[in-house]
């Protein structure tokens, strides 16, 4: 497993939001990521470049604190900090971290979780926050992905 250290600061994520248990994600996830991609012309001339897509993730309260037993997920891209809110869309923005970074591919994802757990205990590193997904936009592997584990607020 190839682990990086990334610091972070403050960034916004426009997209489509939902609340879920963890144990349903497979049902209740999708459908967003079907509703931001069929109307992402709407927020395309928004979007920071290059392209950053975010699975996000935070509490209910959206202090971006782990999820318990399911929480908010918002699918969608990065934007400036300044960007207002288009009509039918959320943003989030996201306070300064410093992220244990990890890549992976969807189905090995529950894996890594694992793996990263053991790793953090041997380093007496905790998870301060929510796990972010940065997702890979490539043709070639569209199952890629980064996951982004909080373990400092700055």
């Amino acid at each position: 497993m190839n682990i990086r250290e990334v610091e972070k600061s403050s960034f916004s994520v426009i997209g489509k939001e939902g609340l879920g248990k963890s144990q349903e994600a497979d049902i209740w996830i999708p459908p967003l990521w079907q509703q931001a991609t069929n109307a992402f012309d709407e927020i395309a001339h928004l979007v920071k470049q290059p392209l950053a897509v975010w699975g996000a993730m935070s509490d209910e309260a959206r202090t971006f604190s782990a999820w318990s037993d399911g929480g908010l997920y918002l699918a969608g891209a990065e934007v400036e900090n300044t960007t207002k809110t288009p009509e039918n869309w959320t943003k989030w923005t996201f306070p300064s971290f410093r992220y244990l970074v990890v890549e992976t591919a969807t189905y090995e994802m529950h894996k890594v979780y694992s793996e990263i757990e053991n790793f953090m205990a041997q380093q007496d590193l905790e998870l301060v926050g929510a796990v972010q997904e940065h997702h890979s936009i490539s043709a070639e592997n569209p199952e890629e992905l980064e996951l982004w584990f909080p373990i400092e607020r700055i």
